[in-house]
């Protein structure tokens, strides 16, 4: 359950750039996938392409790219959420990206590698 209270750290990432990445979510969604310093950049590039970015298009492309990797999507859009918002839980994913916008979208998205450097 969150509050206002809540608001100024658990909503940060949709207002400021500066917000912070929850261990847990580090470990479980980004560290453990290494691979996701190429994958995300990947994203970002094929959300850059798009003609509308909406919840549709945003969501096809990044099940389509899950499956021209061969791996599960959930590891595309659970790494997304985290690198994009720093928590484990949160709305839809699709409707994050609407709501942040493409270009600070695909600006967190494309480089990703200080993440790994991170202790958990």
């Amino acid at each position: 359950f969150h509050t206002l209270k809540d608001f100024t750290s658990a909503g940060r990432a949709y207002f400021a750039d500066d917000y912070v990445i929850e261990p847990k979510p580090l470990k479980k969604n980004i560290l453990k996938h290494p691979d996701l310093k190429t994958w995300l950049p990947m994203l970002a590039e094929l959300f850059s392409k798009l003609d509308e970015f909406n919840k549709e298009e945003t969501e096809r492309v990044s099940r389509e790219l899950a499956a021209e990797l061969d791996i599960k999507p959930g590891i595309l859009i659970n790494g997304m959420r985290t690198v994009l918002t720093g928590q484990l839980a949160g709305p839809g994913m699709f409707d994050i990206l609407v709501t942040l916008g493409r270009e600070r979208v695909i600006s967190r998205l494309k480089n990703i590698d200080h993440l790994y450097g991170r202790q958990s």
